[in-house]
């Protein structure tokens, strides 16, 4: 048959059936969005750039949703201490929108608290104050002040705050020894507080409103809680990883630590970076410790489950029954891909993903546990100048820049700012 009447016969039989034949304008359906603003639907904001319509989140939203480029995200000022104090160790209460944080001075350059010549002047300020942000996932509009009464030795230098389930939480010194700093003895470790406001930082006649305290841990570097009264700490000084148990507090302001257990895994293997604080991380599901390895510049992952007991760690200050080194704990590094990173100092785990912070460029990273790339977000702040950062229960990240007193939070959703 010709191919002229063949078409003909064709475009018969479609008018016949009420169909329009196709043509070749090139005409297609109208994109869904080509902004975030024009996706309504709660579960679908996103508008994703290649489909030109509403889809879920992308993977590590909270550091933003397009190129991670900084304009990408607002970074809003939640706190700034008085006169550039260092704000080091900070954390939210559970259950409540209330930001914790610890106050003091910079660690370089201080002036020594020596016992000979010790003063108010020299000593006082090496201890930290604590500081309660309330409201800060909304207003931020006030805060107050809480004081230890011997914070020269339980909240010294604090480089790490973390909280519990049970409304206690941890700190940790980064200094040699919490008493005077001329004495031999390496005498620090981490503290266990109460956030209950009737006992932290009350006058009670007591050494301090502490809840308890063990010292097998200076230059301790980073903090995360396990369970209870369970505690894994970065050892600046051993290079390793120390696990402490204070089984029951001792009451406010009391002594007796004997009841407390500590184990120490993977010594010589870490490397702190001065004033630098490293990020713990714990997976429970999988009873894995994510460790930022600052000094040496990567990130470990140890088996929780390893290891076996084998010489006692001395000296036991503590008179504590349980302080053994883990013999064979498995460890390893995880293979980050894309591009190398510098320095990691924060680091969380979300939604089975990994969250650093990349102090040498002051950048944010995201990987998979397994090391894959997932997102990086680039800031405007200079290198060198980012701290830590946790997950607060509004869904933004907060993080700080330590030596200026900062604690900002990333608001990722650009609907709300931009």
């Amino acid at each position: 048959m010709n191919p002229s009447l063949w078409r003909s016969f064709a475009l018969m039989a479609l008018l016949t059936l009420g169909c329009e034949p196709a043509t070749d304008s090139g005409d297609a359906a109208a994109p869904e969005c080509t902004a975030h603003a024009q996706c309504a639907d709660p579960d679908k904001p996103f508008c994703d750039p290649d489909e030109q319509a509403c889809a879920e989140r992308p993977a590590a939203y909270q550091l933003g949703w397009d190129d991670g480029d900084p304009a990408s995200v607002d970074f809003e000022l939640v706190y700034d201490a008085p006169g550039r104090r260092v704000v080091r160790g900070f954390d939210f209460r559970p259950n409540s929108d209330q930001l914790w944080l610890t106050e003091g001075q910079a660690i370089r350059g201080a002036r020594p608290c020596n016992k000979a010549t010790a003063s108010a002047e020299t000593c006082e300020p090496k201890g930290a104050d604590f500081v309660v942000v309330y409201r800060a996932t909304t207003t931020y509009d006030r805060s107050e002040r809480i004081r230890d009464g011997n914070a020269v030795h339980f909240a010294r230098n604090p480089s790490s705050l973390v909280f519990s389930e049970n409304d206690f939480f941890g700190t940790c010194p980064e200094t040699r020894t919490a008493n005077f700093d001329d004495e031999v003895e390496d005498f620090a470790g981490p503290t266990l507080w109460t956030a209950d406001r009737s006992i932290l930082g009350i006058d009670i006649g007591k050494n301090g409103t502490h809840m308890d305290m063990l010292h097998f841990t200076p230059f301790c570097m980073g903090m995360e809680h396990d369970r209870e009264n369970i505690y894994w700490t970065f050892n600046g000084q051993k290079g390793a990883i120390d696990r402490y148990d204070f089984k029951e507090d001792h009451g406010p302001g009391e002594e007796d630590h004997s009841d407390g257990e500590v184990l120490r895994y993977i010594e010589g293997v870490l490397k702190r970076e001065e004033e630098v604080s490293s990020g713990l991380a714990l997976d429970r599901e999988n009873d894995y410790l994510y460790i930022a390895d600052t000094g040496n510049e990567r990130v470990l992952r140890l088996d929780v489950r390893s290891g076996q007991r084998g010489s006692l760690l001395l000296p036991n200050f503590d008179f504590v029954q349980v302080h053994h080194q883990m013999n064979e704990a498995e460890y390893e590094e995880v293979e980050l891909g894309g591009e190398p990173i510098g320095k990691p100092s924060g680091l969380l785990l979300h939604d089975g993903l990994i969250y650093l912070i990349d102090y040498s460029y002051s950048e944010f990273r995201v990987f998979t546990v397994d090391g894959d790339p997932v997102r990086t977000l680039y800031t405007d702040f200079p290198p060198e100048t980012l701290g830590t950062l946790v997950m607060g229960p509004d869904d933004r990240i907060y993080f700080n820049v330590p030596a200026r007193g900062e604690i900002y939070r990333i608001n990722h959703d650009p609907r709300q700012w931009q």
